[in-house]
């Protein structure tokens, strides 16, 4: 079996690190082929017990193309929770954790953990892309499974230099100039300019002439090259991704002509989604263009994809890099292109990206710069970043800086001054005035200020020192003294402030527009991960311990698993269930569309209810579901609603199980009636 340069590298320093120990880890990058150093460890161990641990189905197709048949066990990450075949095995040779860093997630880890402990002969190899959990307190999985004992490793940038990845396009682009557009409105209208109205007509127009000569449709006629087949666009949600299709579908018809549009999603069920990656996959003259939402961030290969289009928010650096990721491939044909429309006026992915490749570019040292392949006159190895955010950005800054008028906003806070003493503005009752402050401040702080305005400022009151980033230290000093001593967070009822500027940071972090200096710090002391996932999470735990318990999932409305039930199944149809929320419930056998019982169906489960509590109706406690089914059948009976097919049915029920039903609807309406 031949393996590039780079791999076989890595395969000849994994072996050599297992001689020593029984576990080491591969740090690649996405798309440089980490699957084919597991299928050559396999083929070399012919008569050796191999288990392949991973996140989806995907990485075990990849492995035995490679394999010419050999045996191996293959299991998800999540399956493991309820296998029987290897809940007992102690007897493999290797053990492979491909996408290790997902041994750190609380549902299976511990389960891998197990399993490792049972084969402690067991040769350990992990490969992933990125070891760092970055939403969990920045943990490093290559030092928690593997001591660091790591037989490779390079960067996505390193590969770029390296020759072995081609290095990308990345243009950053505006989406949609609204939400700026917005912004800038409302900031110009709450000053007390003379003519905001006109500046207001004025900044519109010239937005209107940029998205006309510079707008999205400019951007995707000026770097998408007609020959592109392969094209995958990430959505945040469902109801994103069809307006992205709508909005993209008449820009990319001007460019490639006849496209083929295959959305992807969970709600459209694994037959659907299969068929549409396979016609994706499928090797034609034809541009596909893939429109997806929580899925196909790992896994994806292909050297005819070259192309992503990212409108999906996240607070993840993995999920961004496997994004991206999915347009890098080994020897590929054509250079990739990234066009990020995410928000790119505050979007930090795309800072860190370009930060973290300008910095190993001016680092390496081209003498010293290991070459696998001798291509770097064919290929480019610096990626090429280009802004087509300026124009609109440098439009907007005009009209700010014409609506800055220093004179106004101190004449505001003399004001104050004189009226309170001091420059203590409360946020409730001056948000603009406040932050007008603490713009002087930060001004002062970076030496930006004039000694007259210095001056006039400190004549009335200005703390110079009380600045917002003080501020943010104080409360974050008092956050970690709260979670080092006392072991929780800030409550509501007790810290109510530092609560609330608590859930801001997150807020800000979850939307990327929390400060990186800010974000380090609190990734020390607190995970940051999104309250939505952790809630899902504890939601699955619970379905999936009732389901091990009962083999059924529960019916009717009432208890918080009947309504972590209907969560799942009304996020489905809104298209924001979390992709491995809905993988594990498939494997369930979870039906996510609703079934009503029948008129008999029901009947017979509150003939069974009575039989089975010595002849008591249900109560809103006992049974909600029956409870609200059985007045409705009183009230319909009451008032002579009720079918004469229903009524038979009681009837029949009576005769078969001595039962007195009618009598039992006659006695409840009248005594509702009575009450009434």
């Amino acid at each position: 079996m031949q393996l590039y340069p780079h791999n076989q590298r890595a395969y000849d320093s994994a072996v050599n690190a297992l001689e020593h120990h029984n576990k080491t880890c591969i740090i690649h990058p996405t798309g440089t082929g980490k699957a084919v150093i597991i299928a050559k460890f396999i083929i070399s161990n012919p008569t050796a017990r191999h288990l392949l641990l991973a996140p989806g189905e995907h990485i075990c197709a990849e492995v035995q193309k490679h394999v010419d048949g050999a045996n191996f066990f293959f299991c998800t990450y999540r399956n493991l929770l309820t296998s029987k075949t290897l809940s007992g095995r102690n007897n493999f040779d290797f053990i492979y954790l491909d996408e290790f860093h997902r041994v750190g997630a609380r549902g299976w880890g511990p389960k891998v953990l197990q399993l490792l402990d049972r084969n402690p002969q067991a040769k350990v190899l992990g490969t992933t892309a990125t070891h760092i959990r970055f939403l969990d307190h920045s943990r490093d999985m290559a030092f928690e499974l593997f001591r660091n004992n790591i037989a490779s490793y390079f960067s996505l940038h390193g590969a770029f230099l390296e020759g072995i990845l081609m290095a990308p396009k990345y243009i950053s682009a505006i989406y949609s100039i609204s939400q700026e557009y917005r912004r800038m409105e409302e900031k110009i209208g709450q000053t007390q300019h003379q003519q905001k109205e006109s500046l207001i007509r004025e900044m519109k127009a010239r937005v209107i002439d940029w998205e006309k000569s510079s707008g999205l449709d400019a951007i995707l006629k000026k770097h998408l090259p007609p020959s592109r087949k392969k094209i995958i666009v990430f959505c945040t949600t469902l109801k994103e991704m069809k307006m992205a299709e709508e909005t993209l579908t008449p820009m990319l018809k001007s460019i490639f002509g006849r496209f083929l549009s295959l959305p992807l999603h969970t709600k459209f069920g694994k037959k659907v989604n299969a068929r549409h990656l396979s016609r994706f996959d499928k090797d034609d003259n034809l541009t596909k263009v893939l429109f997806t939402v929580n899925m196909i961030t790992e896994g994806l290969h292909s050297k005819d994809i070259s192309t992503v289009i990212l409108l999906r928010e996240t607070s993840s650096p993995i999920i961004w890099y496997q994004q991206i990721g999915r347009c890098f491939s080994v020897d590929q044909k054509e250079q990739p292109i990234i066009l990020d429309l995410v928000n790119n006026f505050r979007n930090l992915q795309h800072a860190r990206f370009k930060a973290d490749h300008e910095e190993e570019k001016a680092a390496s040292d081209d003498s010293k710069i290991m070459r696998p392949y001798n291509r770097l006159d064919k290929v480019p190895t610096a990626i090429e970043f280009i802004d087509e955010t300026q124009g609109i950005q440098d439009i907007l800054t005009s009209f700010e800086n014409r609506i800055d008028n220093w004179a106004i906003g101190y004449s505001r806070a003399k004001a104050f001054f004189e009226k309170k003493g001091h420059l203590k503005v409360p946020m409730k009752e001056d948000l603009n005035l406040l932050r007008w402050i603490e713009k002087q401040q930060s001004a002062f702080r970076a030496g930006r200020l004039s000694s007259e305005k210095v001056s006039q400022l400190t004549q009335i009151g200005i703390d110079w020192n009380n600045t917002s980033e003080e501020r943010w230290y104080a409360n974050y000093r008092q956050l970690r003294k709260i979670i080092e001593e006392q072991g929780y967070l800030p409550r509501t009822r007790i810290d109510k402030p530092l609560a609330r500027w608590f859930a801001r940071q997150k807020r800000l972090y979850q939307q990327n527009k929390l400060e990186k200096e800010y974000r380090h710090l609190l990734e020390e002391i607190i995970s940051l991960e999104n309250d939505r996932e952790v809630l899902w999470t504890k939601r699955l735990d619970r379905l999936e311990e009732y389901f091990a318990r009962h083999n059924k999932f529960p019916q009717g409305r009432g208890s918080e698993i009947q309504t972590d039930v209907r969560q799942v199944r009304v996020s489905h149809r809104m298209g924001s269930l979390p992709q491995f929320v809905y993988d594990r419930l498939i494997e369930l056998g979870f039906k996510f569309k609703y079934e009503r019982n029948t008129y008999e169906q029901t009947l017979e489960l509150l003939i069974k209810f009575i039989r089975e509590n010595n002849g008591n109706l249900p109560t809103e406690n006992t049974n909600y579901y029956l409870r609200q089914w059985f007045s409705t059948q009183c009230s319909k009976y009451r008032h002579g609603r009720l079918k004469k097919e229903h009524i038979d049915l009681f009837r029949m029920q009576e005769t078969a199980t001595s039962l007195k039903l009618l009598p039992t609807l006659i006695i409840t309406q009248n005594s509702q009636a009575r009450r009434a």
